[in-house]
């Protein structure tokens, strides 16, 4: 923080020219010299009026925050002052100390070597200006809420941002013509020095400027190594150091006195390019580069390349160029330049010979029969030959344009005329192995062709023709049909002649047949119930069975059965069927009593009666209702009762079946 004061005097009774009262005769800021004014007295210059619109606008230049406008009064008591950047940022001072209430107002403009003329001329605008609102006798410029203690915001204007080197000049104007020191504080982030010159950094081989801020003259050491001996006295040296050089400069202010201040010129190191030209392939082909690589050079980089062609990059590798000589101009990060030169050759003449190589497949999976073949045009003078396998291999004695007999595999050509050598490869491939699949249906029924063969093929190269008889006669199709039982040779063949080979054997089941046992019927139907029985034995065919006689019944043996003749129609699982006919069952005929002779006792009491018996087919009789039978048909000595008669064929067999007729007779 800098404190600066200014004296100021009231002298009644006498008209005089104040101290630092012109814009040509200011003091520094930081000078802080002793000197006495007079508050109503003025320069030798008039600056600006009430009328200089232009450099003393009616209206305040900033909009924020909205006081009023620059020195209303003119140029009044006023004192000029001249500001020295010295490190950027925001410019915040005051001027007065609070608690007054002397009015105090001031105006400020860019300043460099034509700024008095300019405002005297009304052409220079001022970068801000006060007219005091409050009058708390404190004034500046400060950020809102940074208000010096006291201090009223129509007293002060808003900061600026400035940079290291600028200059400023206020006009300070006493308006209460007040007699008081005031006191210049800066506090803003901006830095203001006094007796002090810019540090430029400059590169390699350029001439940079020192700057002195403030002073009135200036007297430059040109001992030092890299001055310009062009302007020894001015306020600005020119200087072309090739290593960071400290110069002195001898600043005298208006009061005349001196001090002494140091600027450092700081020299970056020189840039050197190293580059590396690639001519082109061949005459004309276009594809030269240049790359160039950097020493000392700040990133980010850019190249400019001119010549034969123009490009632009940060890369610093420029392609695909002609032949021919270019220019390269390259700039670092720090403004740093350098230029240089660069060479892209003319190559060889170009190489013409172009390759075209054609290749046969193999026909068939395993085979080595393919071929490979180079047709080579453009060549220049003799060219040679050279085949290779596809591990690299060089194959011993392939030199000529066509290579036959190969087993899948990539082959490369190389051929060699006077110009280049260039190469070319064909692939030699397979196709895959030719396989099928074969799904056999066997005969439903023996003697019968209901077989059937599917042929599938894959692999190999379609389409694919089929053949069951080994290649005799083939067919788009693989689907066989209507086929007896039998061996079968399975052949397929695809588009290249390739073939593959199977055999299935069709089957056939055994001969269905069937045979009947009948057992006839025991009597008569009309003596007793049917006991005729029909059993059947099937063989052969593919179980299971079904029957269907020709009564109805679909059992495999028929119970019960009376006389009669029979069919039977048996079928199997695949639909086979046999038939049995004139299947015969048979039954003895009827047994019947046909008269019955009887005579009563002669008297009560006697035991004489008789019953005679006339049959046909019986041989046993009964007239006990069959508890006794015997071999007579004559019964005699018989009391008078009740006879149940019954005759039997004696039809009895294991079974003990009789075949009876029943009579009942009543003698009394």
């Amino acid at each position: 923080m800098r404190l600066i004061f200014f004296t100021y005097a009231l002298l009644f009774g006498l008209f005089s020219y104040a101290q630092w009262s012109d814009c040509s005769n200011n003091i520094p800021a930081c000078s802080n010299p002793s000197f006495s004014v007079t508050p109503n007295g003025s320069g030798n210059d008039i600056d600006f009026t009430t009328n200089s619109t232009v450099s003393n606008p009616q209206t305040n230049p900033n909009t924020s925050p909205g006081n009023q406008g620059c020195l209303l009064s003119g140029e009044l008591n006023s004192t000029w002052i001249v500001i020295s950047v010295s490190q950027s940022g925001d410019l915040e001072f005051s001027m007065g100390t609070a608690g007054s209430n002397n009015c105090f107002d001031w105006a400020m403009w860019p300043y460099d070597a034509s700024t008095c003329s300019g405002i005297q001329g009304n052409t220079l605008p001022p970068v801000s200006c006060n007219w005091n609102g409050a009058c708390t006798g404190i004034t500046g410029m400060a950020a809102p809420g940074n208000l010096p203690a006291g201090g009223d915001q129509s007293d002060f204007e808003n900061p600026i941002a400035v940079n290291a080197g600028d200059q400023f000049i206020v006009c300070f104007s006493n308006y209460s013509s007040a007699s008081t020191n005031v006191p210049l504080d800066f506090f803003g982030s901006a830095q203001v020095t006094c007796g002090s010159t810019s540090n430029p950094t400059i590169c390699y081989g350029e001439t940079g400027e020192i700057i002195a801020f403030d002073g009135v003259s200036w007297a430059w050491d040109t001992s030092t190594p890299g001055f310009v001996n062009t302007n020894a006295t001015g306020e600005t040296a020119y200087v072309n150091p090739t290593v960071t050089t400290d110069y002195t400069v001898t600043i005298t202010y208006n009061d005349g006195s001196t001090t002494q201040a140091t600027g450092t010129v700081t020299v970056l190191p020189q840039i050197t390019a190293n580059i590396t030209e690639t001519p082109e392939t061949c005459t004309g082909t276009g594809d030269g580069e240049i790359s160039i690589s950097l020493s000392n050079a700040t990133a980010p980089v850019t190249y400019d390349l001119s010549g034969p062609s123009s490009a632009s990059n940060t890369s610093g590798t420029f392609s695909n160029l002609s032949a021919g000589t270019y220019t390269i101009d390259i700039t670092d990060a720090n403004g740093c330049t350098i230029q240089e030169t660069a060479t892209i050759n003319t190559g060889p003449a170009c190489c013409s010979m172009v390759l075209n190589v054609t290749s046969t497949d193999i026909d068939c999976f395993g085979n080595c029969n393919g071929t490979v073949t180079v047709d080579t045009t453009g060549t220049s003078g003799t060219s040679t030959i050279q085949w290779y396998d596809g591990t690299g291999a060089a194959i011993p004695g392939a030199t000529g344009l066509t290579l036959t007999g190969l087993c899948t595999d990539i082959y490369t050509v190389e051929v060699t005329d006077a110009l280049c050598t260039i190469s070319a490869s064909g692939t030699v491939s397979e196709p895959s192995e030719l396989v099928f699949s074969s799904t056999p249906s066997d005969l439903d029924c023996n003697g019968d062709s209901s077989g059937e063969i599917i042929l599938n093929a894959s692999g190999g190269t379609s389409p694919y023709q089929y053949s069951i008889d080994n290649g005799s006669t083939l067919q788009a199709s693989g689907i066989f049909s209507n086929l007896p039982a039998d061996a079968y040779d399975l052949f397929v063949e695809d588009a290249n002649g390739c073939q593959a080979t199977g055999t299935n054997v069709l089957l056939e089941p055994s001969a269905l047949t069937a045979s009947a046992t009948v057992t006839d019927n025991t009597c008569n139907s009309a003596n007793a119930a049917c006991d005729g029985e029909i059993n059947t034995t099937v063989q052969g065919g593919t179980p299971p069975y079904t029957y269907n006689w020709s009564s109805g019944s679909t059992s495999n043996a028929l119970t019960n059965v009376c006389a009669g003749n029979y069919t039977l129609n048996v079928n199997d699982e695949n639909g086979c069927s046999v038939s049995l006919s004139g299947i015969t069952v048979t039954e003895p005929t009827a047994v019947s009593i046909d008269n019955v002779v009887y005579a009563h006792p002669l008297c009560n009491g006697d035991c004489n009666g008789t019953i005679t018996l006339q049959t046909s087919e019986a041989t046993s009789y009964s007239i006990d209702n069959g508890a006794t039978f015997g071999t007579i048909t004559d019964f005699s000595n018989l009391c008078p009762g009740t006879y149940n008669i019954v005759v039997s064929d004696n039809q009895m067999d294991d079974f003990k079946i009789f075949k009876e007729r029943a009579l009942n007779i009543i003698m009394d």
